[in-house]
């Protein structure tokens, strides 16, 4: 009687591993020459999203998220010193921001915090601008 073992290809560990036979093993190795150049591949058209330098396609933020999206100028020490806070209690900048800005306006309200001292403005678009000497 003969061992099921003797019936396997001797190659069988190859093929289970995806490796080429023996003989396709021992086929000629190319020269460098003999190596096909690459061809450039063109230019990306304009139809294509626009990617960020890793080359992931650039997120786009829907219309409910930005209606809540406001920039305004606050001068980069303010931000600076937000920033750390918000570093120290574990949460994103903007939130602290939105909540600095919620405790003043209650305070402006109440007031609690006077009124601006107005200066006026040289733009077009206000009347005034605030004096922050």
């Amino acid at each position: 009687m003969m061992s099921k073992r003797k019936e396997m290809p001797s190659d069988l560990m190859r093929e289970l591993q995806g490796l080429p036979s023996k003989a396709e093993q021992d086929r000629p190795v190319l020269q460098p020459e003999d190596i096909p150049q690459r061809v450039q591949s063109p230019a990306p058209s304009p139809a294509k999203p626009p990617t960020s330098a890793s080359g992931r396609k650039k997120r786009v933020t829907s219309q409910k998220r930005l209606m809540n999206r406001v920039t305004y100028e606050i001068g980069a020490e303010l931000k600076g010193v937000i920033h750390e806070e918000a570093i120290r209690l574990g949460v994103p900048d903007s939130q602290l921001a939105k909540y600095l800005l919620l405790f003043a306006w209650d305070y402006y309200l109440n007031e609690t915090i006077p009124e601006p001292a107005l200066v006026e403005s040289n733009s077009p678009k206000y009347r005034n601008g605030i004096d922050f000497s």
